[in-house]
């Protein structure tokens, strides 16, 4: 078998007559596999700790909806503003571009 020449178990085998077999069942009963139990107390902490987990991971995190809004606004009026220099409005496109592609993934908050 293995390096320490160990035997295998052996395998012994016994016929029961039939007249003993409901007494053998009563003495002797089989065992049937239980899954375990889950404490719903526990079950409910650890979905909470595993849903702060997440939160924890978020890039963005507490972003409120009226912060979202008045982000836009901003940079909507700084395009209406600014309308007659090209430069301006390239920083303003990509400062919308940024808000709208980094708090399109974020969870809101509404106060």
């Amino acid at each position: 078998m293995d390096a320490n020449n160990e035997t295998p178990p052996k395998v012994i085998r016994v016929e029961v007559k039939p007249e003993l077999k409901d007494a053998l069942k009563i003495l002797l009963p089989s065992r049937s596999f239980v899954p375990p139990t889950r404490d719903e107390e526990s079950e409910t902490q650890r979905k909470a700790h595993a849903k702060r987990v997440r939160e924890t991971r978020r890039s963005t995190q507490g972003v409120t909806l009226d912060e979202i809004k008045s982000a836009e606004e901003l940079v909507k009026k700084k395009n209406l503003n600014n309308n007659n220099s090209s430069a301006n409005d390239k920083i303003d496109f990509f400062t919308l571009h940024f808000i709208e592609t980094n708090m399109s993934h974020c969870s809101l908050v509404e106060k």
